[in-house]
């Protein structure tokens, strides 16, 4: 089971901070079916949908998305929220402060609810205008910024697109809720595999947008960002398993990138076993998913 990486703003009434670092994707040559053959472990990762940045000067600095349509159009509909969270205010030293917690330490987010306690109304102020507006008439503008009902984003519009399209009936409830929340930010956390929500949502992803073939840690992304879901999904369907199952070995970072070598033809694959199970999976993945896997 493959999971996400997220990063957001607080959340209005539990007011819990999530943010952790992004995860870059590592990606290789392309491996002649149009995309690029790459780890899914870091493919996933993403950055926060707010943040503190020049923006208008009548709605002050404070800026929720680097799409220029998005920001404008959230300005036009919450320009006073906005401005009342500018860089110097109460409100915007809450955000800076409980973001710099780690989403587990409940006792630093309370430490920034106390210091800056002034800030609370204007903060809830902005979100409660904000989320309507990103879901009502930001819609359009806003689209491949958020996923559902939430200010969480990725850096993949693919990524972005599959969840609203299938999963937002269980990311929905997991992001809302603190633990799930958490589980969303780091997949190690201490009761994540026992978490019903974060199960249900990776059931749903596992379903619709996996981000590999067979669990393998290995996908085909377009630009090296993108998951190709329709080809991940007919593999996944297929007879291929064993042969990328048998490729990536023990899964460790040494034989996943020889798989990867080897499946691209790269001189890095000096495995000849490791080379016959790449061929092997290539050669199915022709004969079974050649038009889904085409890019």
């Amino acid at each position: 089971m493959k999971t996400s990486h997220w990063m957001g703003m607080l959340f209005v009434g539990a007011l819990v901070a999530v943010a952790c670092g992004d995860d870059d994707t590592t990606s290789d040559d392309d491996d002649g079916t149009g995309g690029t053959t790459s780890s899914s472990s870091s493919s996933s990762g993403t950055t926060s949908s707010s943040s503190s940045s020049s923006g208008s000067q009548d709605c002050g600095s404070f800026q929720i998305s680097d799409e220029p349509a998005c920001q404008s159009c959230l300005e036009t509909q919450c320009c006073a929220q906005l401005l009342a969270c500018d860089t110097g205010t109460d409100c915007a030293n809450l955000i800076d402060c409980a973001n710099n917690c780690d989403p587990d330490d409940q006792t630093c987010i309370d430490g920034c609810l106390t210091q800056y306690q002034a800030g609370q109304p204007a903060y809830a102020a902005l979100f409660n205008c904000l989320e309507p507006a990103i879901q009502g008439p930001c819609a359009d503008s806003c689209a491949s910024t958020t996923i559902c009902n939430s200010e969480l984003t990725m850096e993949s519009e693919a990524a972005i697109e599959c969840i609203n399209t299938n999963c937002c009936d269980s990311f929905d409830p997991c992001a809302e809720d603190i633990d799930c929340n958490a589980c969303l930010q780091d997949p190690e956390l201490t009761g994540c595999d026992t978490n019903t929500l974060y199960a249900a949502y990776n059931t749903c992803m596992d379903t619709n947008c996996p981000w590999d073939y067979c669990d393998s840690g290995i996908g085909l992304y377009a630009g090296g960002v993108d998951p190709i879901y329709e080809c991940h999904l007919c593999i996944n369907a297929s007879t291929c398993c064993p042969d990328i199952i048998a490729c990536v070995g023990d899964q460790s970072q040494t034989a996943t990138q020889m798989c990867i070598d080897c499946l691209n033809q790269d001189s890095g694959c000096t495995d000849t076993t490791i080379q016959g199970h790449a061929d092997a999976f290539q050669a199915c993945k022709n004969n079974e998913c050649a038009n889904e896997c085409s890019g």
